[in-house]
């Protein structure tokens, strides 16, 4: 049949001729090219004017830096919306051009509107080229790629839509005009086999990069993999072939839905690894802190699951048209909806935990130091103590929620009424809060304490008799770990008043009862001369607030008279700093002669030693000790 019609293709050519110029010949045809390009030359015209109309406003709205992501996107997407703008205006101008000069129906005007359409369709493709790849603007480009491969790659991408569109338009016009359809296969084969070729042009061209890029890590470990790196094009070739084969064959045999559902089999099974490939380089320009890119992975995944559910969907309506009309029928659209539903909500929801998981995660990492080094171990609680704190709490909540919602979602998708539920756990929430109030008012004091920001993780408290260093914090209790290494469990509800160790800085008072004939003078330098030893020291030093100073003498005894010494440091370093400050005051005192005047007690007794006698000491005793202690009875053991 395909010869028979080549053979009388002279005059299956000249009758399309003929139904072109409506038998007018090439004159009717010279009128069609002239009126095609005067829509060329007045839509061009139209948009150039609408190009100097807008421009000041295009500079305005594309002069904003392009540093973020953001930025990049918004820069793009208002070109984009320009560019449309301006195709648009060709578009209609070229087309009420083309009613100017042509009836409705005549074929000359559907001629010159189908190639007119190639002009769009390529513009468009176009379009979207400089929106993914950005060839002459490195700055707004999302991909990483340098300016050589992004260049190429478009014109590559433009000057296939351009021949795919012109091949497209050539052979519906054919038909339409009544060319035979062995002829039009013919010429549909010879479209499909340029289009073919230019698919594994670049293919060729970039064979080793892309190998290079397969290549896995450890080739010997992987030899399937090392096999594919190195022969990917081969595999390629053959595939294209096989489908340019079985495409040619079903064309030609006149078979054209099955020839379509080739091509789309195609092109839908190649844009699965490109989705995937441009997703994984967007999310490599995004450079989230992701800590081990476990949500990039999770990204990825949801993505190609995605792409690949779409893709089966796409070839079952290509191939299996009858498996797909069962999804019309009510019990496929019920089936369909809820599976849909169900999956759509257990994807967003796990899209959405790791977000969640990724961002809190971030909150609770240490902020490494500005040089790069590994910040020093230290007992106090880091800058991000707080986040700490209520992080995991927020982590904890939120994954409740979540669940709760997702159960939900699925079980409306499948068809459970969630209203009798709704209802009865609010019934049973407001029972257990009636049941519940000590619970509830454990929960309610600890959100309290943690918007006063009371104490958080890492911190050592006190509430009463109780103290000890912060472990963790649940939804009701605070876990303390005792500076002796018992574990205290305190419900929020049974908190009162909190004294917090760990905020900002701590004075630490220093007495000392020295004989009455010390010379203060000589004391001060001596306490001058060891604070400015402290200073020196590495590991103490930047602990230090305000260094060791000399107070004077704060209290007259009976047997010798209290001077003080004091200084400032960071929050439960005192008793590091307290221990050196100590021995060199103890060194420096005797060296220089100066005794720490002991304890002691001389009663004067008037009368008999009777039983008075020992009652009087014993009171005496008493009351000299008590003098001597510190307010608040014996300082913190911490």
């Amino acid at each position: 049949m395909v010869a028979a019609a080549w053979a009388e293709r002279g005059a299956a050519f000249e009758a399309v001729f003929d139904n072109l110029t409506d038998l007018e010949g090439w004159p009717r045809l010279g009128r069609g090219l002239m009126v095609f390009l005067a829509m060329l030359l007045a839509g061009a015209l139209a948009e150039f004017l609408f190009a100097r109309v807008s421009a000041e406003a295009r500079r305005r709205l594309l002069a904003a830096p392009i540093e973020t992501l953001a930025a990049r996107l918004g820069f793009l997407a208002l070109r984009v919306v320009f560019d449309l703008l301006g195709i648009a205006v060709f578009a209609v101008v070229a087309y009420a051009v083309s009613l100017a000069f042509f009836e409705q129906f005549d074929p000359m005007r559907v001629f010159v509107i189908a190639y007119m359409l190639v002009i769009v369709i390529t513009r468009l493709v176009r379009l979207a080229v400089r929106f993914l790849l950005a060839p002459s603007h490195a700055a707004a480009r999302i991909l990483p790629l340098d300016d050589t491969s992004a260049r190429a790659a478009a014109r590559w991408m433009i000057g296939l839509a351009a021949i795919a569109a012109f091949g497209s338009a050539t052979v519906a016009m054919l038909r339409l005009l009544g060319l035979p359809e062995p002829l039009s296969a013919l010429f549909s084969v010879a479209a499909g086999s340029v289009v073919a070729l230019l698919v594994a042009l670049p293919a060729w061209t970039h064979r080793v990069r892309v190998g290079a890029a397969l290549e896995p890590a450890d080739a010997a470990a992987h030899p399937i993999g090392h096999a594919i790196a190195h022969f990917w094009h081969l595999f390629a070739f053959a595939y294209l072939a096989v489908i340019w084969a079985a495409c040619a064959e079903n064309t030609l045999m006149g078979r054209g839905e099955e020839a379509g559902a080739v091509v789309a089999s195609f092109f839908i099974v190649l844009a699965v690894p490109i989705v995937e490939a441009l997703v994984r380089a967007g999310l490599a320009r995004l450079a989230l802190r992701d800590a081990g890119g476990r949500f990039q992975r999770v990204l990825v995944i949801a993505v190609r699951i995605a792409a690949v559910t779409l893709a089966l969907l796409l070839l079952a309506r290509a191939w299996a048209p009858d498996l797909v009309a069962l999804l019309d029928t009510p019990a496929g659209r019920a089936v369909g909806g809820a599976l849909f539903d169900v999956g759509v909500a257990l994807l967003l929801a796990v899209l959405l935990w790791e977000l969640i998981r990724v961002a809190i995660d971030n909150g609770l990492r240490d902020p490494a130091p500005a040089d790069g080094t590994t910040a020093p171990p230290s007992s106090a609680p880091q800058p991000s103590a707080r986040a700490q704190t209520l992080l995991p709490l927020v982590r904890k909540t939120l994954f409740g929620v979540l669940i709760v919602m997702v159960g939900m979602i699925v079980l409306s998708a499948i068809g459970v009424d969630i209203g009798p539920l709704l209802a009865g756990a609010g019934v049973v929430g407001l029972a257990v809060g009636f049941g519940a109030q000590a619970l509830i008012r454990d929960i309610v004091s600890g959100i309290f304490f943690m918007i006063d920001d009371a104490f958080r993780v890492g911190e050592y408290i006190e509430m009463g008799e109780l103290r000890g260093e912060v472990e963790s914090i649940s939804l009701r209790s605070m876990r303390l770990r005792h500076h002796r290494g018992q574990i205290l469990v305190i419900p929020f509800g049974e908190l009162r008043y909190i004294t917090n160790y760990n905020r900002d800085w701590v004075i630490y008072k220093m007495p000392f009862r020295v004989p009455f004939d010390t010379n203060v003078q000589q004391v001060k330098k001596i306490v001058k001369k060891i604070g400015a030893e402290l200073l020196e020291d590495e590991v103490l030093a930047p602990n230090i607030l305000e260094s060791l100073k000399y107070q004077g003498v704060v209290r007259m005894g009976d047997t010798a008279m209290v001077i003080q010494l004091k200084f400032k440091c960071k929050p439960r370093e005192q008793f590091l700093i307290r221990r050196a400050a100590y021995q060199k005051v103890s060194e420096a005192f005797a060296k220089a002669g100066i005794e720490i005047a002991p304890k002691g007690v001389s009663v004067k007794v008037d009368g008999p030693p009777d039983g008075s006698y020992q009652k009087a000491v014993a009171a005496a005793v008493e009351e000299a000790v008590a003098e001597e202690l510190p307010p608040g009875g014996a300082p913190n053991p911490a």
